[in-house]
């Protein structure tokens, strides 16, 4: 008998109103995400770069996570 592969599906767990501070600097991105996010059951706090987000940390002991993009606007390399 072949062995059953999980659904991975039912493996996505919802948040509990954890709040998510998401930094992106691409408005379609930043709000597909933030309505992923909230649609699993998380609040969402958004920014659009980075000197924002720091400001957003600092005013809200709650955030449980920051999520953001790899590439950051507004720092140079070199």
């Amino acid at each position: 008998m072949p062995e059953r592969v999980p659904d991975r599906s039912s493996s996505i767990l919802p948040g509990n109103g954890e709040m998510v501070l998401l930094v992106e600097d691409d408005a379609q991105v930043r709000e597909f995400s933030a309505s992923a996010l909230a649609h699993l059951g998380y609040r969402v706090l958004e920014a659009p770069e980075s000197s924002t987000a720091l400001k957003i940390l600092a005013e809200h002991s709650e955030i449980a996570l920051l999520l953001t993009d790899v590439g950051k606007s507004g720092v140079r390399e070199g």
